[in-house]
């Protein structure tokens, strides 16, 4: 039987670590293992192990750590409460990057399911709608939560007062009074990066990188062009045509 496991172990890649057990060996014998692969060390029935039993750390079988578990699907935007951990196949408290939870095993997470309300099979409560909108610093200073479609009463991260429904808010809608004073931000840079070319931007209100702009160089010349064309280094097109004129007549 020795010779036998031997043989069978080392078609597996792993080592028998004892050595005083050649006369005592047993099929119920626990011996410990030393996988030649990864270098863990692990103990197993020798009947077992003559079964087909190997590493369970190289086959994906091995318990992983809390630690193992939560970093393993941060990457996904879920996370686990550690506290809660036993294996992969007992429930454990999840929570997503919106701030709800959940209980799920690990093993339905590493199979692909995230967060119930986000995938929006769990009816939605007030703890769950409260906790996504603060997720990302705003306040929710409305008491109840009715349905998706009913406004709420929001403070956002700067101290604004809106009424939005989740409905909205969930597609992506936020504060008005951010999203316009970002708009002046936005011109405001546009006029900045004219300056430093020694032109003007003429236009009064920036839509976004793909809606053009009126801009004026230093020689005057007027012209329209999209602020990513000009964050890009595009600039007066008249004043490329009369370098490349020049150019062509060297």
């Amino acid at each position: 039987m020795y010779e036998n496991l031997v043989s069978t172990l080392q078609s597996k890649k792993l080592r028998l670590t004892e050595t005083d057990c050649v006369e005592n060996i047993h099929s119920k014998l626990k011996v410990t293992i030393e996988c030649l692969t990864c270098h863990v060390f692990f103990n197993a029935r020798v009947d077992h192990l003559l079964k087909g039993t190997g590493c369970a750390h190289c086959a994906g079988n091995a318990k992983l750590t809390a630690e193992e578990v939560y970093q393993k699907f941060q990457g996904r935007g879920v996370f686990l409460d550690p506290a809660t951990y036993v294996n992969s196949y007992k429930k454990s408290s999840w929570r997503c990057r919106y701030g709800h939870q959940w209980d799920a095993t690990p093993k339905s997470i590493q199979m692909g399911r995230n967060c119930p309300l986000c995938a929006g099979n769990q009816k939605l409560n007030y703890g769950s709608v409260k906790a996504e909108i603060e997720a990302e610093g705003n306040v929710l200073l409305s008491t109840e939560y009715v349905n998706a479609r009913t406004p709420l009463t929001i403070q956002c991260i700067n101290g604004h007062l809106y009424n939005m429904a989740y409905h909205n808010y969930k597609k992506g809608s936020r504060c008005k009074m951010c999203h316009n004073n970002s708009r002046k931000h936005g011109i405001e840079k546009m006029r900045n990066l004219a300056r430093e070319r020694g032109g003007q931007c003429l236009s009064e209100h920036y839509v976004n990188t793909k809606t053009k702009l009126k801009w004026m160089c230093r020689d005057g010349h007027i012209f329209d062009s999209r602020p990513m064309d000009v964050l890009r280094g595009k600039w007066c097109p008249v004043d490329i045509g009369v370098k490349l004129k020049k150019g062509k007549d060297k």
